[in-house]
């Protein structure tokens, strides 16, 4: 499949916005569109005519590893270098968005929620969650949980075995 801008094909409109960086592995900083955490992006125009922004780190696998990235699917495309602009294809791995978290995790750059990394659900939590007054986000940053977490266990879809 050929994506095409104009008359320009995709991957020479992809070379001209990027700059390989000095030593044994560098990065190739994106000199392109940015989204506001740096992440790198394209504009793309599909041969049907549909025009969308995409992560150039997608278009970057695409053209030098042959891999289509679905998101729908979980899939992202996660950067060993740790830049975000970065679209060196030998810095980019595939994998599911729970690989990227736990990656992220063990280098020590995950955001938790004010009450401190995700914590592992007992009983006695869950109950207290359930008795719990206030809206769910702030009962999830209390209890270090995401805020659909704590819509499950209040609607009993999670968690449901246990007695009140």
């Amino acid at each position: 499949m050929q994506i095409l801008e104009g008359s320009k094909p995709l991957e020479a409109r992809f070379v001209g916005k990027y700059q390989i960086g000095e030593g044994d592995d560098p990065c190739w900083e994106w000199t392109g569109a940015r989204y506001s955490k740096g992440y790198a992006q394209m504009r793309i125009v599909s041969p049907n005519g549909q025009s969308r922004t995409v992560r150039a780190s997608h278009i970057s696998v695409y053209l030098f590893k042959g891999i289509t990235v679905r998101s729908k699917r979980g899939d992202c495309v996660c950067h060993k270098c740790d830049n975000p602009p970065c679209v060196n294809p030998d810095h980019l791995i595939v994998a599911k968005q729970w690989w990227n978290k736990h990656d992220s995790m063990q280098k020590g750059r995950a955001r938790f929620p004010k009450g401190g990394p995700p914590k592992k659900l007992n009983a006695d939590l869950v109950r207290q969650i359930r008795l719990s007054d206030g809206y769910h986000y702030e009962i999830a940053n209390k209890f270090g949980i995401s805020r659909p977490m704590v819509t499950m266990i209040k609607n009993k879809t999670s968690w449901a075995h246990l007695a009140d």
